[in-house]
């Protein structure tokens, strides 16, 4: 009840089944994961980018897309007859599926904020359809078959309606807001004492957020492999960044144990920090005793997932020197989409510009060529903020630079690869059974 009356103190823009249907549509297709991500855009860090697109779309979109619903269907009974009303237990689930389709008609495979955003619409679903079997149960135990007994069915899908909203609001306060904080904890039992850990110089929650709670626990060494065309929001601001956060979350940690003398647990007073450049990641990787990377773009059931530029090199440099890789991803991240959907989307784009490069639509083919590289891998000069270079078969300005916001690792085979989510540490073959528990109904 108290979920129900905290949604309703946000204005519904939308009452009846349709008009919530149609807020849906409208939300994802106009407002989605590209305008959240723009208002979420006051902090540098990725990772909590995706998961405020994720927080904030559950609770616009899905949370008032159950408020709205009601278990009636009206069916006009022809001439000067009333309607007649049915009954409609999944009401609810078949909301839920629309705004599934929806999505569905959007992605096309090219941007991560829309594959969180239908990573949430299933388990919005999965939570559904559990409520809705012990919706059903109760009322196969209270029909009655009276008018006073189809009261009592209204209310129990009330009843039933409150709790998927609480169910989903439980869902987002374990798998959103509370993810980083578990998967630092399960990554810190994957680092010992005295440990050599190198991670890659990029701002991500996850990283940082392990990489404070591991300083409090152990003495580490961190070697940040600074990756970046340009040094003003990553490279060795990013490495001056880890380390000022780590010593301020060590250093309060001291203070506190300091004024509690029955406690006996005991913390590091410095982490040292290098910076190495990223092409010395075969040098340095063999001083190290894991890597951590980042793995919350997207991670696919066979164990490949998508990453920050410049994580290949480390997955190489692994490879070679049988270090141990431990990637950080949030259950979000597992996606159920299949990997050459996306493959065959690249290549299929490549083959038709290559087959229409003699006709006279080339310039229309190279601008939806590059909008749709803009959209899948980001803007470069969002990167490149002055820089220009011209063509030097056209003559015109390039805008396109072969270096994407996210590169595809395909080594889980090659590397003693872990991953850790906030259910746990997951080895790559059993990444399909999680999946199935996330995303697979009763």
């Amino acid at each position: 009840m108290n979920a129900l009356e905290k949604s309703n103190d946000a204005p519904l823009p939308v009452h009846s089944q349709r008009a919530v249907e149609d807020f849906s549509e409208q939300f994802v297709r106009e407002k989605g994961a590209h305008g959240i991500v723009k208002e979420q855009q006051q902090t540098n860090v990725v990772n909590d980018v995706l998961f405020a697109t994720a927080k904030t779309f559950l609770e616009n979109a899905i949370v008032r897309c159950v408020v709205g619903t009601t278990n009636t269907t009206s069916t006009e009974g022809g001439g000067g007859g009333g309607d007649l009303n049915k009954d409609d237990d999944e009401a609810i689930v078949h909301a839920l599926r629309r705004v599934k389709a929806v999505l569905n008609e959007r992605i096309r495979g090219r941007t991560n904020a829309d594959v969180i955003l239908l990573n949430a619409v299933d388990r919005s679903i999965v939570v559904a359809k559990e409520e809705l079997i012990a919706f059903r149960e109760e009322k196969k135990n209270k029909q009655t078959g009276t008018k006073k007994g189809l009261n009592n069915n209204e209310s129990s899908f009330k009843v039933y309606k409150q709790n998927v909203i609480s169910a989903i609001r439980e869902m987002i306060a374990s798998d959103v807001d509370q993810a980083k904080r578990a998967i630092g904890e399960y990554a810190c039992e994957t680092c010992g004492s005295d440990c050599v850990v190198m991670v890659l110089g990029v701002r991500d929650g996850l990283v940082e957020n392990f990489l404070k709670m591991v300083a409090r626990k152990r003495r580490v060494k961190v070697i940040v492999l600074e990756t970046s065309v340009s040094y003003e929001e990553s490279g060795k601001a990013m490495a001056e960044e880890f380390a000022r956060k780590i010593l301020m979350s060590t250093n309060t940690n001291n203070s506190n144990n300091n004024n509690n003398n029955n406690n006996k647990e005991t913390t590091n007073s410095a982490v040292e920090v290098t910076i190495v450049p990223e092409s010395n990641a075969f040098a340095m990787v063999s001083r190290a005793h894991l890597a951590v990377v980042s793995a919350q773009l997207g991670v696919f059931e066979d164990g490949s997932f998508y990453a920050p530029p410049g994580t290949g090199n480390i997955a190489r440099a692994c490879e070679k020197f049988k270090v141990p890789l431990v990637a950080l991803a949030p259950s979000l991240s597992l996606t159920t989409l299949e990997k050459p959907r996306i493959e065959r989307m690249n290549s299929s784009r490549n083959s038709s510009n290559h087959h229409n490069s003699n006709n006279n639509n080339d310039n229309i083919d190279d601008e939806k060529s590059l909008l749709l590289s803009r959209e899948r891998n980001g803007n470069p000069a969002e990167v490149l903020k002055h820089f220009r270079a011209r063509s030097v078969k056209t003559g015109r300005d390039v805008d396109a630079v072969a270096h994407p916001t996210r590169e595809f690792i395909d080594l889980h085979e090659k590397v003693d690869l872990a991953f850790v989510t906030d259910h746990g540490i997951v080895a790559p073959e059993n990444l399909k059974r999680l999946a199935r528990e996330l995303y697979s109904a009763p």
